[in-house]
Formats: C-alpha cells, sequence, structure tokens
C-alpha cells in the first residue's frame, strides 16, 4: 500500500499489486546491497519502481506526487506515462497488470533522484 500526499494537502491510499515477478526483484534488489526499494547501487530506479509509477498513474495520482514519492524527475515520469499511452487501451484487468509489469521490466535506468526526494 502507498499513501501518497497531494500537492493541494490531500492523501491518496493506493495498494499496488505485486506479482512473484515483482517480489523476486525487491529481494534481488536487497540482497545487491540496493539503495532502497525504488534505487538500485547505481542509483537507477528498479523495476518495482517503474511498476509503482505506471500503476499510480493509471489510478490517477498526478505526476508531481510520483515525482516526490519515488524521487525522480518529472520527465522520468512523463516518459513513463508516454511508453504506457503508446501501448494502447486494455480493458481487462490482469491484462492490464501484465502490460505495466512488461514495461516495468523493459529496462532504461531512469533519471537520478531529484533535490528532496526520498
Amino acid at each position: 500500500m502507498l499513501s501518497l500526499n497531494l500537492a493541494k494537502g490531500g492523501m491518496k491510499i493506493i495498494r499496488v499489486p505485486l506479482n512473484l515477478r515483482l517480489i523476486a526483484s525487491i529481494r534481488e534488489n536487497y540482497t545487491h546491497r540496493a539503495l532502497s526499494l525504488y534505487w538500485d547501487a547505481a542509483e537507477r530506479i528498479t523495476p518495482v519502481a517503474r511498476f509503482v509509477m505506471l500503476f499510480c498513474l493509471e489510478q490517477g495520482v498526478p505526476v508531481g506526487a510520483l515525482s516526490r514519492y519515488i524521487g525522480v524527475s518529472h520527465s522520468t515520469v512523463h516518459r513513463l506515462r508516454r511508453k504506457r499511452k503508446q501501448a494502447g487501451d486494455i480493458a481487462h484487468r490482469d491484462a492490464l497488470l501484465e502490460l505495466l509489469e512488461r514495461l516495468a521490466f523493459e529496462g532504461g535506468g531512469g533519471s537520478r533522484r531529484v533535490p528532496g526526494g526520498i
């Protein structure tokens, strides 16, 4: 579960579904002494971070809130959103989660943390 503080003082709580592949990615990052759940030791965003951002964008979380929560630049979040839009519409929830997972594991290191990020 994520609790995101929105710019206007509101809060949004989102349950992010993680499957075995994403959980294995979390374990691998911690085994390799990663900096956090969202950042690996080379300061690249992890597949879990990309999945969380994609899922939150689907739920209507603002780019600014995601940028602050994950600690990435706005352009990184916008880039992920463009990738998602290029993939097209998917109505079925399971197919959507599979698509988001595929996009999350496609690589692309992401930007370094922004000042004030976590």
